[in-house]
C-alpha cells in the first residue's frame, strides 16, 4: 500500500526530467574522501524517490558497494552480502578502521620527525663552539647538520619497525647479490643483543597464497624467526590488519587477499621480554612465579563413576552352563477328580429364526 501511494504521489509531483536526473545520481553515486555517512544518507534518499533503479534488496547493495571507494570496496565485495543493513554496517567499520590506522601513521610520522629535529638541535647546541671554530663545511649527509662526531640522528634512520628483515642463515638461498649502504640498520632482539647490518637484497619476491609480491629485505640475525615484513610494504599495498581476527587484508587486483595467521596456537597471553621490560619502566608491577605442571594420575578400576550396579551373572565357582537333557513332563491326577463334562450350547427355536433371517439378508446383499 506504501508502494503503491508513494509511486502516485511520484507520478503527481515529480517532472520527468528531475525523476530522470535523480535515477542517474544514484546509478553514479560515488563516496568522495571518507564521509561515508553522508553517503549512505543520500543512497538511503535517492532509493526512497527512485523505486524503478533498485526495485530489490539485491541491486541496492549492487549500486552501494559499486559506489564506494577502492580501499573498502574489495573487502566489503569478497564477503558476499545480501541485505543492505549488513552492508553499511560493514562499510562503516572498515572506512572507521582506515581513517584509524591513517592517523597512526600521521601521528608517528610526525612523532619522528619531532625526534629528529629534537636531537640534531640539542646536538648543534652543544657542539656550537666546535662547529664554529673548526669544520664549517663538515656538513653531515644524515640530517643536514654538522657534527664532530657521528650523526645522532642516524638512530632514527634505522629505525627497524618501518624495514623487512630476513635471517642471514637464510639470505643464501636467494640468488640476489646484496647491495651495500652508506648508512647502517640495528635490530635489538629478545634477549636484548644488537645486531647491525649495512647490506640489502633489493627486488625479492614474496609469494602469498599465490600472488607474487616485490620486497626489500635486509640480512640480519633474527633467531628463530625467517622473515619480518615491515610497516613500509603494508603501507605500499594499502593493508588493512585485523587484529581481532588475526587477519591481514591485501587488496590485489579488485580482490582482496586475505592471510590468515595460526588459528591453532593457544590462548595463552604471552610477553616478550623486551615488552615486559618497558611495562615495568613504565610503573607496571611485576610478580615472580614458579609454574609447575603437575602430573595427571594413572586411571584405575576404582576411579570410573558406577551408574548401576548389577549382581555378578556367573560366579567363579560356576563352570558354565549345564549339559542339554531331556526331560519328562507329567501332570499330577488328583485322587478322586472326574472329567469335567458341559453340555452343548443350543439356540431356541425363536433365536435360530432370528438368525436365519439375518443370514438371508446377508447372503440376499452379497456379504455371504
Amino acid at each position: 500500500m506504501l508502494k503503491t501511494v508513494k509511486k502516485m504521489m511520484i507520478d503527481e509531483f515529480c517532472l520527468i526530467k528531475e525523476v530522470q536526473r535523480l535515477e542517474d545520481e544514484l546509478r553514479h553515486l560515488k563516496l568522495r574522501d571518507t564521509n561515508i555517512a553522508a553517503y549512505t544518507e543520500w543512497f538511503n534518499e535517492l532509493a526512497l524517490l527512485c523505486p524503478d533503479v533498485v526495485p530489490n534488496e539485491k541491486k541496492k547493495v549492487e549500486l552501494y558497494i559499486k559506489g564506494l571507494s577502492k580501499v573498502i570496496k574489495g573487502e566489503t565485495t569478497s564477503s558476499r552480502p545480501t541485505m543492505l543493513n549488513v552492508v553499511v554496517r560493514m562499510a562503516h567499520t572498515l572506512m572507521e578502521q582506515k581513517i584509524q590506522a591513517k592517523n597512526e601513521r600521521i601521528a608517528e610520522s610526525n612523532k619522528r620527525r619531532w625526534e629528529n629535529n629534537n636531537q640534531c638541535g640539542n646536538n648543534n647546541r652543544n657542539n656550537n663552539d666546535n662547529h664554529n671554530n673548526n669544520n664549517r663545511n663538515n656538513n653531515n649527509k644524515n640530517c643536514g647538520n654538522h657534527h664532530d662526531n657521528n650523526c645522532h640522528n642516524q638512530y632514527n634512520q634505522r629505525r627497524q619497525d618501518d624495514k623487512s628483515f630476513i635471517n642471514s642463515g637464510l639470505s643464501h638461498l636467494i640468488d640476489i647479490k646484496p647491495v651495500r649502504l652508506n648508512i647502517s640498520y640495528e635490530l635489538e632482539l629478545e634477549d636484548g643483543k644488537l645486531v647491525s647490518t649495512n647490506a640489502v637484497l633489493r627486488g625479492c619476491t614474496l609469494n602469498l597464497l599465490n600472488q607474487l609480491f616485490e620486497v626489500n629485505l635486509i640480512p640480519i640475525e633474527l633467531g628463530t624467526f625467517d622473515v619480518m615484513i615491515g610497516m613500509d610494504w603494508l603501507v605500499k599495498h594499502d593493508a588493512l590488519i585485523v587484529c581481532g581476527k588475526k587477519e591481514v587484508h591485501i587488496p590485489v587486483k579488485g580482490k582482496m587477499l586475505v592471510v590468515k595467521g595460526n588459528c591453532d596456537v593457544s590462548r595463552l597471553k604471552v610477553v616478550s621480554y623486551i615488552k615486559a621490560r618497558k611495562y615495568i619502566q613504565r610503573g607496571c608491577h611485576l610478580f615472580i612465579a614458579h609454574v609447575k605442571e603437575k602430573e595427571p594420575k594413572e586411571k584405575r578400576l576404582e576411579d570410573m563413576p558406577i551408574i548401576h550396579d548389577f549382581f555378578e551373572v556367573f560366579r567363579d565357582d560356576l563352570p558354565g552352563l549345564p549339559q542339554p537333557r531331556q526331560v519328562e513332563f507329567r501332570i499330577k491326577l488328583v485322587p478322586g477328580a472326574t472329567l469335567v463334562a458341559r453340555a452343548p450350547y443350543r439356540l431356541a427355536p425363536s433365536e435360530m429364526k432370528e438368525l436365519s433371517d439375518q443370514l438371508k439378508k446377508l447372503s440376499y446383499k452379497g456379504f455371504i
